[in-house]
């Protein structure tokens, strides 16, 4: 919940430039710009925007009224189950309602989804008037949100990247699920060996240096 009120209120600049494209690409710069400066990866105007098929790939379900694509039951138990009901996830409902009521409260702008899955924040968002920016390391994520905008008439609603957002700028090597039924737990495979072998060496040296004094 935290950290989704923390995107939430990372987002909301007007659109005060010439389109709302321009800006949303202005504002992934600007939240990639303290990892790495000049890689690539960091800019989302590169980016090849996922291509919407006629019909959701997997399954159809609502989310804030909107025709919504997402995972079938059996794939996904958590997000996917509670969209084809037309609801909410349990564990989603208080941070979802949190991001409701501040989106209502603001005027048209754009929105961050870091992370967005199959769109549930970002479906809400679009809903109120705001222009989505969602950014997921999955293709298949990002193809979901793109058909359900485009079932909805609403692709000019949001810019999709297809990207994992991290402390640090790399390449996406292997998309990793840990629980089985359950796409959300999915992670970049790569980024966690190489975070781990940090980590390890940071307590290693530690060790020594404690073994000094």
């Amino acid at each position: 919940i935290a950290e989704r009120r923390r995107m939430a209120h990372l987002l909301i600049a007007a659109a005060a430039a010439s389109t709302v494209s321009t800006a949303a690409t202005n504002v992934f710069a600007d939240i990639c710009r303290p990892a790495a400066k000049s890689h690539a990866a960091c800019n989302v105007s590169r980016a090849v925007p996922p291509v919407a098929l006629p019909s959701c790939p997997k399954a159809e379900g609502r989310v804030s009224g909107l025709r919504w694509c997402c995972w079938s039951a059996a794939e996904d138990g958590h997000i996917s189950a509670a969209i084809l009901k037309g609801g909410l996830p349990g564990m989603e409902t208080q941070p979802v309602g949190y991001w409701s009521r501040l989106l209502s409260a603001q005027p048209p702008g754009i929105v961050v989804d870091a992370g967005a899955q199959v769109g549930l924040f970002t479906g809400t968002a679009v809903a109120l008037g705001h222009h989505v920016l969602a950014v997921d390391a999955r293709p298949e994520h990002v193809q979901m949100i793109a058909t359900s905008l485009k079932l909805n008439g609403l692709s000019h609603a949001a810019t999709i990247t297809h990207a994992a957002l991290g402390s640090d700028c790399g390449k996406m090597v292997t998309i990793q699920q840990n629980i089985a039924g359950n796409p959300g737990s999915s992670h970049v495979d790569d980024y966690r060996r190489r975070r781990l072998e940090q980590q390890q060496e940071e307590e290693a040296q530690q060790q020594e240096q404690e073994q000094v004094v």
